[in-house]
């Protein structure tokens, strides 16, 4: 049978049943009383620790390694891979980019999924009619201790360093973009006060990192340059990651008012949300034509804007015909919206692959 025990959040019982260290039970947090405040009581399920089975291993792995996220550490590899010319590329320093690009970007997810955890956060997810809640993340329910997703993390983390480390040594100039980001995540993450998705320029954090920075130095570490091209680049691909970030949290904006969770560009209010998403989409697609014709890519980019244009018109108008922040329609139309970013990026990377084959074929003719 299943015990019950409500303590406060921030007491030192609250943090050691958060953290999860006993071998024996899981304390899954399934309540929170005054979410935000200093007196925030939550209530745990003291179950007993037992094996997973098949299907929840396999989501495990899932949230672990981040599929819904992961493509937007992959796309830029993939992206100079297709445009580079054939030899150009020093496939050492490529494959040694990517491996501590992977590194620092799941070390980072899962400090942020530990601090989610510590926090509550990681219960702002839509509950369905019948009380249950698919969406809560492995912490919460109790697949993974908090403690081990915390060492995890810190192993990862110093693995992506020490190879970004070896990467500096090669380029030197690299030692800038690796002190702006430390210090944009230590900023994000660690500074005391309010925790970091309650900070008005979080998104701006999260476009610079996730974009230029991100881009511009993977650039710089295989050609020892930085194009504007590859910054406007970083740019597209930042914004495009803050809208694919928010349309999947849409699901939680009843919720995220309790945490005082109000990003500058995308904020709470759930009617100012459905004028902003399309906006912001627009805007992206706007930078990418521009982007795609500077480069000679015209007529690909009239026929994927074309393409795109039709589906995002579906989504818009499925997102207007919301009326509630509450319910199964929201969660349909956010999954909507990530799978129109997944479309836009696949149909990105068809352009990028016949525009080479043309261009292949020009020379050889």
């Amino acid at each position: 049978m299943s015990e019950f025990v409500t303590v406060p959040r921030y007491s030192a019982e609250g943090q050691k049943y958060l953290l999860g260290k006993s071998r024996e039970f899981r304390y899954l947090p399934i309540k929170n009383e005054n979410p935000g405040q200093p007196g925030e009581q939550v209530t745990f399920q003291v179950i007993p620790v037992k094996p997973l089975n098949s299907a929840e291993k396999k989501s495990l792995l899932g949230q672990l390694f981040k599929w819904r996220k992961l493509v937007f550490v992959l796309f830029p590899f993939v992206r100079l891979l297709v445009i580079t010319e054939p030899g150009a590329l020093d496939l050492g320093i490529f494959w040694l980019s990517f491996l501590a690009s992977i590194c620092l970007f799941l070390g980072t997810s899962w400090q942020s999924d530990y601090l989610d955890h510590l926090r509550g956060y990681d219960l702002l997810a839509p509950t369905s009619a019948d009380g249950k809640n698919e969406d809560m993340k492995i912490l919460a329910k109790g697949w993974l201790s908090a403690s081990s997703l915390y060492q995890a993390s810190w192993a990862v983390l110093i693995a992506g360093a020490l190879m970004g480390l070896y990467l500096i040594l090669i380029r030197p100039g690299l030692i800038v973009v690796a002190v702006v980001v430390a210090a944009l995540l230590l900023i994000l993450f660690f500074s005391k006060g309010r925790a970091y998705k309650q900070r008005g320029w979080f998104d701006f954090g999260l476009i610079a990192i996730v974009g230029p920075l991100f881009a511009g130095g993977v650039e710089y570490a295989l050609f020892g340059t930085l194009s504007p091209d590859e910054l406007l680049f970083g740019l597209i691909w930042g914004m495009l990651f803050l809208f694919s970030h928010s349309v999947q949290s849409f699901p939680k904006v009843a919720q995220l008012a309790q945490y005082h969770i109000e990003p500058w560009l995308f904020l709470k209010d759930f009617d100012k949300n459905k004028k902003y998403f399309p906006l912001f989409w627009v805007l992206i697609l706007s930078l990418y034509s521009i982007h795609g014709i500077l480069n000679g890519r015209t007529l690909m980019v009239i026929v994927n804007i074309g393409i795109v244009a039709f589906f995002t018109w579906k989504w818009i108008q499925s997102l207007n015909r919301m009326a509630s922040p509450v319910g199964s329609e929201i969660k349909r139309v956010s999954e909507q919206g990530h799978h129109l970013v997944l479309m836009f990026i696949f149909m990105w990377l068809l352009e990028l692959i016949f525009s080479d084959i043309i261009r292949v074929v020009l020379k050889v003719i």
